[in-house]
């Protein structure tokens, strides 16, 4: 008699310990999958540009070029189809100073 009380309490805690695992695999797996990211792409038409600094961005701590005046021929091109220009992309928030460097843009930045 003990022996099936005790096969059935294994049992239990065998299914209750199954569950378990399913349902922390399906959390871990859900969690993993990362919203897919917009990306994008910068394209420079500039030919040619007048050599000065040109402001494209200011923090608390830095100031950031570009080399020359040109950013009125960068362009964003998101991966969705989406165009903007550099500098209303950088006002609008849609992209960071670091982004921009992780993606070639040639910034340099002056602390304040």
């Amino acid at each position: 008699m003990k022996t099936k009380i005790t096969l059935k309490i294994i049992f239990a805690i065998s299914l209750v310990v199954i569950l378990i695992g399913l349902i922390c695999v399906i959390f871990l797996k859900n969690e993993g999958e990362k919203t897919p990211t917009i990306d994008y792409k910068i394209v420079d038409n500039t030919k040619s540009c007048a050599e000065a600094l040109e402001e494209i961005y200011k923090d608390q701590k830095y100031t950031y070029y570009l080399p020359c005046i040109k950013s009125d021929n960068i362009e964003l091109i998101w991966n969705n189809g989406e165009k903007d220009y550099l500098k209303d992309a950088i006002n609008n928030k849609k992209v960071s100073i670091d982004s921009l460097k992780e993606h070639g843009l040639e910034v340099l930045e002056y602390e304040n």
